[in-house]
């Protein structure tokens, strides 16, 4: 039945309670599309958006800056559907590994921290230094807020044990309220969304972080949780990642991104994520400085495979190639992963393929093979250092396949201040044969070298200039204008700084010339180019200066084509605007780029800066080029602008310096139409104690016509005068430069001067650049060997003002740099000396590595099946293979079959003919037969196992751990069964670890002694570094002896010391001496054992002496313990034991992270202890 048109529909006139009822019935997702509907309904609903609306003010973007924040945001996105629908960005700065790190982020650098200058330019680190960055040495947890020691404790204790006791009180504040309250809650979410194993190991493995204080699995747990996240960003922080690599973010992260690609089944935050971040500058003093990165190569590889993700930036990415790949936490090797990718954009920044250091298995197809990852590669941008060699066979094969798979899709290719390589482009690919050039007809956007496109082979510029005669005719150059890309837009011509002492104006007149070409060519043949940028960057070799070219020719044609050539001489308002690819950055922080209004992108260097760098018109002293003047603008219009040169390099003035110089259009060479081509430059310097001096002149057209020179000093006046260019420049020694500074204030008065110029053309001669400027006369600062500081020697009077003015401006000045210069040397040579010895450090530690993956290549049943049948499920028997659909309902035993469920019934209770009738009816599967010869182990049930066994079952790296849970009296004849299928008292489980360890720390001393008689070594160990989960154990470890000497008897310690232990392999006296009570923990306070725990370790310290221990050994470990035997005993209370020590000719003084045993005992140690060791 229809609803008469003049009657209104029922619908509309629907109660607003109900409407609102209607809403909180949908699923929040409905919400927004329910709105739409018609007015009614959103006017209706409005109580429901306006929650939306308030969520989304106050969660859009989470930070982790805040302690609390991300715990107090997790918990309202798991109550509370409308903020984890509105949930779009998260943005980490670091990791807090531990309750000690509960604090806020700290923006200014603690008073503790040491600081170092930016490395020596030559160092290969340099280039992650910006201007005037400084290297902080510090430790991770000094990045966080906390209270001063006074309010901890009442005497400075240390800062070793004031962190201790501030990590005992965060603990004790937040441990419970907001770890153990939701713990189970927690678990379950990473168990459902980050498909981690239910065993019990693996809850253990997520709940000892979360108790531990470590907030990197809670990130984590958010970041899967909601479902409407956007965009991603991590910060490059200094967060010690390599010391606790399984408990940072990414870590996790990425074995959940992988476990879950694994399955194809994805958390809502996962599968909702477009864009991400890693590794984003922020500025801040605890960023990460160095070009080793601080991700592993997984981490890069498993953000690839977010089933949405369209964008990508990596910060000092690290690409290693993966040689060896079986677990299933992490993702496959990059070859595995070709075309598997939905990213359309992807930003590398400082990017080093570190192909040429020692040790190191870096290669350039590992870039290429990356690259392959996406299947529809749309934006490709470099950022900094990107080394890649090219000139071997193998690579341009690999560089060949990559340029036919990018062609496919590939529309901007742009790379960004490329001043670590040499000066081939990158980009010089794509211009290497005409086959490539013709794929790529959607290329909009390139970065190309301007040495590259000169000649078809792409050579260095050096050999270009040898052979600068072969150049002849148009003819030659026309068919090198044929290079570029069919229908690109807009082409950056950028060169790397080494190459600049080569770009000489009779390079860049070919340069332009070749240009011109292009230019014409694609209005003849009707192509899309619009832009050409060109890189006029100063040379540092040559004071920072640019060669004098004004590229005129091809700036008069480009606007004749209505092509915009960027350069400096070009003032011109440009015909197009573009847009560039940028790097992210932290939106919590204040915004560079919008700073003022007035934040500029450089597409040269790929940074937004509101500190313009340009050159003015200026005499050239020394000092300026010495050390890049800091000027602010004061006042600016289209005839004069003045400014303030407020710092030199990174020295600033002081208050009794005033330095300001009057420019403006009429400095340049070329004034642009209806801009005053005559007018007054004036530059003074007033000095407290040393007087005023000035120069001024008038210029016209970028030559000065007139000059006068003043000096006042002590009262007395020098003023004089000269007229005529070659008058200034003989009689006064005087010459004008473009001298190049930086302007960090008063950006907005250069944009309101040019505002109220010509629509033409632009006023003003200071200018933003990605480039620079020439020299607005004849006479350059390179060209010249005149320096208006230190005049040739003249008759005349005219010099003597100049030379005055020099030397106050070096006096007021220059002596303040002089004066530090020594202790910056010190700090560099400290800092690469640093530098060094890390990366010597770091060679060692591979190579021991090496040689312990060699040793432990020991023999265990599962080594014999086929690696791509392994079960990659993160469980305890994830090397058994997966063969049938209900191995995986079996592995977590859930949903099996009644038939599974009689069988796994039989196997506990020893009925055999059920057994065998099961087994026997079909071919069963490993898991099948593994999980009943689990259940037999457990019951004791020798026979079925041993049936089960010779039917197949596998044996599982933690397959002999299960005996541990029979019957004891069963116990030994249950081992001896698995040694009759393969296994030995040696075969290690995951990562290495052997069972002689676990039987020592529960005191089994019937198995120790069987296992022993077996031939267990006790110098097997779990890998030290968890290298590898499947690999062998150390073989020269100590754990099973220092395990002895802290828990067991005298006589368990001989019996090791027979077997073999090496004392050498580590400290088993230390761990004697500071052997603790069941519950007993010296960070929460006095530690106070009975008499008779405390020498119950003495005959075993004896034992271990007599076997050459040093009571003096120090404990070589990169953890914050005691060090030194005395001082853990010291720690543990142990009076008798200190005692002992000290008669053995123990050094009480000797000092470790937490100062000495007498330090220690006079702080926290009992009378007793303070008497024993000779305090008062």
């Amino acid at each position: 039945m229809s609803v008469p048109s003049d009657q209104r529909a029922h619908f509309l006139r629907l109660p607003d309670e109900l409407i609102h009822e209607i809403f909180n019935l949908c699923h929040v997702s409905d919400h927004f599309n329910l709105a739409l509907t018609c007015r009614r309904l959103a006017d209706g609903g409005n109580a429901t958006l306006e929650r939306h609306r308030a969520a989304y003010r106050e969660y859009g973007v989470v930070t982790d800056w805040k302690y609390l924040t991300i715990p107090s945001v997790l918990q309202k996105v798991i109550t509370d559907p409308y903020v984890a629908w509105n949930v779009r960005t998260i943005e980490i700065f670091g990791t807090r590994y531990s309750w000690e790190q509960w604090g806020d982020f700290m923006s200014e650098v603690p008073s503790t921290v040491r600081v170092f200058p930016s490395p020596d330019p030559e160092d290969i680190l340099s280039s992650t230094f910006g201007d005037g960055q400084t290297y902080h040495q510090f430790q991770w947890r000094e990045a966080f807020e906390k209270p001063h020691w006074s309010d901890l404790s009442d005497e400075d204790c240390g800062d070793s044990m004031n962190y201790a006791i501030w990590g005992t009180t965060r603990r004790e504040q937040y441990e419970e309220s907001i770890i153990r309250q939701h713990l189970s809650t927690y678990i379950d979410l990473l168990l459902e969304y980050g498909h981690f194993g239910c065993e019990d190991y693996q809850i253990e493995r997520l709940s000892y972080p979360l108790r531990s204080g470590n907030d990197g699995i809670l990130k984590a747990l958010l970041i899967t949780l909601c479902p409407r996240l956007n965009v991603l960003k991590t910060a490059k922080s200094n967060d010690e990642t390599g010391n606790n690599c399984d408990w940072e973010l990414m870590e996790w992260l990425s074995q959940i991104i992988t476990m879950s690609w694994r399955r194809d089944s994805w958390a809502p935050g996962l599968r909702s994520l477009r864009e991400v971040s890693i590794g984003i500058p922020t500025g801040l003093w605890f960023e990460n400085r160095n070009l080793f990165g601080v991700h592993k190569p997984r981490h890069f590889r498993s953000l690839m495979l977010l089933p949405g993700l369209k964008s990508v930036y990596f910060g000092n990415m690290n690409l290693q190639t993966v040689a060896d790949w079986r677990s299933e936490e992490q993702p496959p090797p990059l070859a595995a992963l070709t075309g598997c990718s939905t990213v359309e954009n992807v930003f590398l920044d400082q990017f080093v393929d570190r192909y040429d250091m020692q040790d190191q298995q870096y290669t350039a197809e590992s870039v290429m093979e990356f690259l392959l990852i996406p299947k529809k590669l749309k934006t490709l941008t470099v950022r900094g250092g990107l080394k890649l060699q090219l000139s071997n066979p193998a690579n341009n094969q690999a560089l060949y396949v990559l340029m036919l798979h990018l062609s496919k899709s590939l529309e901007h290719a742009i790379e960004y201040n490329c001043r670590l390589r040499p000066s081939e482009s990158t980009w010089g690919w794509f211009g290497r044969t005409q086959p490539i050039r013709r794929l790529y007809s959607e290329t909009t956007k390139v970065t190309i070298n301007a040495v590259n496109v000169m000649t078809l082979g792409f050579p260095q510029l050096a050999t270009r200039k040898e052979e600068i005669d072969e150049w002849k005719g148009t003819r030659y150059l026309y068919h090198r204008a044929h290079q570029t890309l069919p229908n690109v837009e807009v082409i950056l011509v950028q060169k790397s700084y080494r190459d600049d002492e080569m770009m000489d104006s009779e390079v860049m007149g070919k340069l332009e010339r070749l240009l011109y070409l292009l230019v014409e060519d694609t209005a003849r043949s009707g192509g899309k180019l619009k832009a050409i940028f060109i890189q006029q960057q100063p040379n540092p070799n040559k004071g920072n200066t640019i060669a004098d070219f004004d590229y005129s020719k091809l700036i008069n044609l480009g606007r004749e084509r209505d092509i915009d050539i960027h350069v400096k001489e070009n003032k011109n308002v440009p015909f197009y605007h573009y847009e560039f690819p940028t790097p992210p950055s932290m939106s919590s922080l204040q915004e560079t780029s919008t700073e003022d209004g007035m934040g500029v992108f450089d597409p040269f260097t790929g940074c937004w800066a509101t500190t313009l760098t340009t050159t003015i018109f200026m005499p050239p002293f020394k000092i300026y080029n010495q050390n890049t003047p800091t000027v602010t603008v004061i006042s600016a219009n289209p005839t004069a602008t003045t400014l303030q040169i407020v710092c030199l390099g990174k020295e600033c003035a002081s208050t009794t310096v005033n330095n300001t110089v009057v420019i403006g259009p009429w400095a340049d060479k070329t004034v642009a139409k209806g801009a005053a081509s005559t007018g007054t430059f004036h530059w003074m310097v007033s000095v407290s104690d040393f007087g005023v001096s000035s120069i001024e002149c008038l210029v016209s057209s970028g030559t000065a016509k007139a000059c006068t020179t003043a000096a006042i000093e002590d009262g007395e006046s020098l003023i004089n005068t000269a007229t005529g260019l070659e008058e200034i420049t003989e009689a006064f020694e005087l010459s004008f430069s473009s001298v190049p500074v930086v302007i960090t204030k008063g950006q907005d008065l250069l944009r309101s001067s040019r505002a109220t110029a010509t629509a033409t053309k632009e006023p003003t001669s200071v200018e933003t650049t990605g480039s620079g400027s020439t020299a607005k006369d004849g006479t350059t600062a390179t060209d010249s060997s005149t320096d208006a500081a230190s005049p040739r020697e003249t008759n005349g009077a005219s010099s003597s003002a100049i030379r005055i003015i020099g030397a106050m401006l070096i006096a007021a000045i220059s002596s303040a740099i002089d004066e530090e210069l020594g202790q910056q040397l010190y700090l560099q040579m400290r800092q690469r000396q640093q530098i060094a010895l890390r990366a010597q450090q770091m060679a060692a530690s591979q190579r021991q590595q090496a040689v312990n993956q060699m040793g432990g290549q020991m023999g265990n049943t599962m080594n014999q099946m086929n690696a791509t049948t392994i079960h990659q499920m993160g469980s305890p028997f994830d090397d058994i293979p997966v063969q049938a659909p209900e191995d995986n309902n079996i592995l977590y035993q859930r949903n099996v079959s009644p038939e599974v469920a009689s069988f796994f019934s039989a196997c506990k209770a020893g009925d055999m003919s059920t057994i065998q009738s099961i087994v026997t009816s079909q071919p069963r599967t490993p898991v099948f037969l593994h999980r009943g010869l689990i259940n037999a182990l457990e019951s004791g049930n020798v026979d079925v196992a041993r049936y089960l066994l010779q039917s197949g079952a596998p044996i599982s790296r933690q397959t002999p751990e299960i005996v541990l849970k029979a019957p004891a009296d069963w116990q030994i004849t249950l081992f001896e069964t698995l040694a009759e299928h393969g296994w030995t008292v040696n075969t290690p489980s995951y990562y290495g670890e052997v069972l002689l360890t676990r039987l020592i720390r529960s005191n089994n001393e019937r198995l120790i002694d069987w296992f022993l008689a077996q031939g267990a070594n006790p110098n097997l160990g779990r890998q030290h570094d968890q290298r590898d989960r499947l690999g062998g154990p150390d073989t020269n470890s100590c754990q099973a002896l220092e395990l002895a000497a802290s828990h067991g008897s005298v006589d368990l310690v001989q019996k090791l010391l027979n077997a073999g232990a090496e004392i050498t392999n580590g400290a088993p006296l230390y761990y004697a001496a500071g052997a603790l009570p069941e519950g007993a923990n010296p960070h929460a306070g006095r530690v106070t054992p009975t008499r008779e725990f405390d020498i119950s370790r003495i005959p075993v310290m004896q034992l271990l002496a007599e076997k050459g221990a040093g009571v003096n050994d120090k404990l070589e470990t990169r953890h914050m313990v005691p060090m030194y035997p005395i001082v853990n005993a010291v720690w543990a209370g142990a009076v008798e034991r200190v005692k002992w020590l000290l008669d053995q000719g123990a050094d009480p003084d000797q000092r470790g992270p937490y100062g000495s045993a007498k330090d220690y005992a006079r702080r926290l140690g009992s009378d007793e202890m303070k008497q024993a060791l000779g305090h008062p």
